[in-house]
């Protein structure tokens, strides 16, 4: 999966998907949660923390707080 994650982060990259965030932070709350079957799997919840960090950090962010289901963090 990782090399996948890597493919689909360079495919944007060249597709011009990202832009300069001013150095946001973000903050992701429920991300455990799954639409059709309760909740994702471990392995699943990696690799989809992995993406948004490399893509928030391409584009000038910073993923802040990773909650699944709850953000643990306080926002800053």
């Amino acid at each position: 999966m990782h090399n996948q994650r890597r493919r689909g982060v360079e495919k944007d990259r060249r597709r011009g998907v990202y832009f300069k965030r001013g150095d946001a932070k973000v903050y992701v709350t429920g991300a455990g949660f799954a639409a059709d079957r309760g909740y994702r799997g471990e392995d699943t919840l990696k690799s989809l923390e992995d993406f948004w960090r490399a893509y928030f950090q391409r584009s000038h962010a910073r993923l802040a707080g990773w909650g699944q289901p709850e953000l643990m963090t306080g926002l800053q």
